[in-house]
C-alpha cells in the first residue's frame, strides 16, 4: 500500500498536480479570449470550480495522507520491531551462555566445598586414631617401634589421601580460573535495542 500511495503523495506529484491545476485554468482563459474574439458580442468567462470536485478532491487528499502516514508509522515499527526482536534474541543468547558459565562455577564451587569438608574429616578421623589408638597399641610404650610404626604408617595415610584431595582441590580450581576467563572473554553485550 506504502508504494501505490508514495507514487501520488510525494513532491513530484504534487507539482505536477498544482502545474496542471495553473495551466488548465490559464488554457480557459486563453480559451475565453479566443472565443471572445471570435464573438466579441458575447462576453465568455471561464467555468468556475465545482465545490463538490474541491471538497471530493481535498478529502482525497486528506484520507490518502493518513493512510500513507500511518503505513509508514507501521512499516517503521514492524522493522523496529524486528530489530529489537534480534537485539532481544542477541541478548539472551549472551545471557544464557553467561548463565551457564556461572551454573559451572556453581558447581566447581560446591566440589571443592565438597573436597574440603573431606579433608576435614580425614583431618578429624587422623586426630581421633592418633589421640583415641586401639587398645592393643594404647597398651605399648610410646616408644615402642611397633607404636612408632603405627603412627607413621596412620600419618603416611593421612598425607597420602591429602595429597589426592589437595590435587582435587587444584584441578576444581584451574577448572574455576577457566571459567572466570571464560566469562571475561563473553561479557554481557550492552543492550542497543
Amino acid at each position: 500500500m506504502t508504494s501505490i500511495l508514495c507514487l501520488f503523495y510525494n513532491w513530484s506529484f504534487a507539482t505536477g498536480l498544482v502545474t496542471g491545476v495553473i495551466f488548465t485554468h490559464i488554457y480557459r482563459l486563453w480559451h475565453c479570449r479566443q472565443l471572445d474574439r471570435m464573438e466579441p458580442q458575447i462576453k465568455h468567462k471561464p467555468p468556475g470550480v465545482n465545490r463538490m470536485v474541491v471538497a471530493g478532491l481535498i478529502t482525497f487528499a486528506l484520507m490518502g495522507y493518513i493512510l500513507l502516514k500511518a503505513q509508514q508509522t507501521q512499516d517503521i515499527t514492524i522493522k523496529t520491531n524486528d530489530r529489537l526482536k534480534t537485539c532481544t534474541v542477541e541478548f539472551q543468547r549472551a545471557l544464557k551462555y553467561r548463565s551457564d558459565i556461572s551454573a559451572q562455577d556453581v558447581e566447581v564451587s560446591n566440589k571443592i566445598s565438597d573436597v574440603r569438608s573431606e579433608q576435614d574429616e580425614a583431618l578429624g578421623r587422623f586426630l581421633e586414631r592418633r589421640l583415641n589408638p586401639p587398645p592393643e597399641i594404647a597398651a605399648m610404650d610410646v616408644n615402642d617401634p611397633r607404636r612408632v610404626q603405627w603412627k607413621d604408617d596412620i600419618t603416611f595415610i593421612y598425607a597420602e589421601n591429602q595429597a589426592k584431595l589437595r590435587k582435587k582441590i587444584d584441578d576444581l580450581v584451574e577448572d574455576r580460573k577457566r571459567l572466570l576467563d571464560e566469562r571475561s572473554k563473553h561479557p554481557i553485550p550492552e543492550v542497543k535495542c
